[in-house]
């Protein structure tokens, strides 16, 4: 039901620029990032979720391998976002995903994306305000692609919306791409 709430709240609208304040946070190097700037060169694929959430995680290799099919097309970046089932939140147990606890501070969720998050995709980290969360509407994991600061594609929200091969189908169809 939270889930529902969030998104019914959500802001991100379908072909809506977004707003230049929304920044992440870069975690190789803790540098601050204009959002909107990850996607002046070429459309660049948000995945969004967190670690305590084992269906996301389990979909970031098929997720890299879509990036790397369209590389000459789009880019990408991994958002990582509050936790989904902290141990002293909403815990799903020990034996679905690791156990992690709610960040208190940015640095928390810096270490939580580098433990558990292994990809070439470059990792950028929601700020402690869940600004990007709050924006984009994201319980549990969402997919929403920006060319230019605007939103061009905006997935369901997750578990059951988030569609990898609906996201194949879109830049397939979009950006001219040759099977």
């Amino acid at each position: 039901f939270s889930g529902m709430m969030l998104d019914w709240r959500c802001r991100a609208k379908l072909g809506k620029y977004i707003p230049k304040t929304l920044h992440l946070i870069d975690a190789k190097n803790s540098n601050r990032v204009e959002l909107y700037r990850l996607s002046m060169l070429k459309p660049v694929v948000l995945n969004m979720g967190s670690a305590s959430w084992p269906p996301y995680v389990r979909c970031l290799s098929t997720f890299e391998t879509l990036v790397q099919k369209y590389s000459h097309n789009i880019d990408a970046a991994i958002i990582y976002i509050d936790e989904a089932h902290p141990r002293d939140g909403w815990f799903i147990g020990d034996s679905q995903g690791p156990v992690i606890y709610n960040h208190t501070d940015i640095q928390h969720r810096r270490v939580a994306a580098e433990k558990y998050i292994d990809s070439s995709i470059p990792v950028y980290l929601d700020d402690m305000t869940n600004g990007i969360k709050n924006y984009f509407g994201v319980q549990y994991e969402r997919l929403v692609v920006l060319y230019m600061g605007q939103i061009i594609y905006k997935g369901k929200p997750g578990p059951m919306g988030y569609d990898l091969d609906e996201l194949d189908k879109f830049i397939k169809s979009n950006f001219f791409v040759k099977n």
